[in-house]
């Protein structure tokens, strides 16, 4: 058994203290004060629009993976960011997208991002986002490195609205269908 203290040495590493110690499984931390809003203009389902991303990391950390798991069919393609030299987009996948920026713990860090096409239809978002250290592309493919925080499956987000699609544009009642029985 492994107990962390909050106190920390001259350093700012933790203290830990054990009586005894053994492999087990590992432990992430879990983002702090997480916060995701759909910031607009637009804001119903399909459309392109702005999303902000802020929290306050409990690990200092080098890059993040944001994913949106639901609504279906998020895609960050032709995202950008605000702050486009301190948060650098490096890995697009759909729904995934990974930025590199600098992390540091029990900072509140915020990441807007704009030009996100939104999910396919409406509902509650479950997001799930991971910081990480470390990693590098090889062969053209990313190895993460070692994962430092996380919220996985996060539903305390937006709910995104679903989008309303006019057909016929012209609005009609029963006697407007009839003139003969209902000359005007």
């Amino acid at each position: 058994c492994t107990v962390v203290s909050a106190n920390v040495d001259q350093n700012g590493q933790r203290i830990i203290k054990a009586s005894k110690a053994f492999q087990s499984w590992d432990i992430v931390p879990q983002l702090e004060n997480l916060q995701v809003r759909l910031l607009g203009p637009n804001t119903a389902a399909e459309t392109l629009s702005s999303i902000s991303v802020e929290f306050t990391p409990v690990t200092t950390a080098e890059d993040i993976a944001i994913l949106f798991n639901s609504p279906a069919e998020f895609d960050f393609t032709n995202a950008r960011t605000e702050d486009d030299e301190d948060q650098v987009i490096f890995l697009v996948e759909g729904p995934l997208i990974r930025i590199r920026m600098a992390i540091t713990r029990g900072v509140r860090t915020q990441i807007i991002l704009r030009n996100v096409r939104l999910g396919k239809s409406g509902g509650q978002t479950d997001i799930s986002i991971t910081t990480w250290t470390g990693g590098l592309l090889q062969s053209g493919t990313w190895l993460p490195g070692t994962k430092q925080d996380e919220r996985l499956a996060f539903r305390g987000g937006f709910r995104l609205p679903g989008k309303v699609e006019i057909l016929y544009d012209k609005l009609e009642n029963t006697y407007q269908r009839d003139p003969f029985t209902y000359p005007e």
